[in-house]
């Protein structure tokens, strides 16, 4: 399956800016919050691809369409194992540390509708052993949509409550 990512993200903190650059917010942001990180994949791919890690580093592109560029996770299967069950396919953005915060992410896939086509927004990322994860998807069941913990075993759903999923 081809999964194409269009990704800005906006990880967003009391107090903090990286940036020097001054970017107006989204509507609904909390008074007091700034800009920490933004992406919009302009570089080239090496030094963007260098500010992340991946579970499957070579499988990430950064291509673009009609001018416009993001990260792409390109794969007809993974080959990418770990001793307990989670997520195959992560990209984390290096270096950036957030408590509370507004995330913002464009996302479009272009596989065909499954009821675990998805995007996991992951937190609380120790190891590949230890993190916290949030699934989104079309459908909802044990495995999809929900909130999970990986603490050296196979992932656990940890919500009690979530909706029948994301189309």
């Amino acid at each position: 399956m081809k999964t194409i990512l269009f990704l800005l993200l906006l990880g967003l903190l009391p107090g903090v800016l990286l940036s020097e650059k001054k970017v107006p917010l989204s509507e609904g942001v909390p008074a007091g919050y700034e800009l920490v990180y933004s992406q919009d994949f302009e570089g080239n791919e090496a030094k963007e691809k260098s500010l992340f890690w991946f579970t499957n580093p070579d499988n990430w592109k950064v291509p673009a369409v009609r001018g416009k560029s993001f990260i792409e996770f390109q794969s007809k299967g993974h080959n990418y194992k770990y001793k307990v069950r989670s997520p195959y396919t992560i990209g984390l953005v290096k270096e950036v540390e957030v408590k509370d915060f507004v995330l913002e992410a464009q996302l479009q896939q272009t596989g065909k509708e499954y009821g675990h086509r998805d995007m996991c927004i992951f937190y609380n990322f120790q190891d590949r052993s230890h993190f916290y994860y949030t699934h989104i998807a079309s459908v909802t069941d044990n495995h999809a949509h929900n909130c999970f913990i990986v603490n050296d075993k196979p992932r656990t759903k940890i919500s009690h409550e979530t909706t029948k999923g994301h189309k």
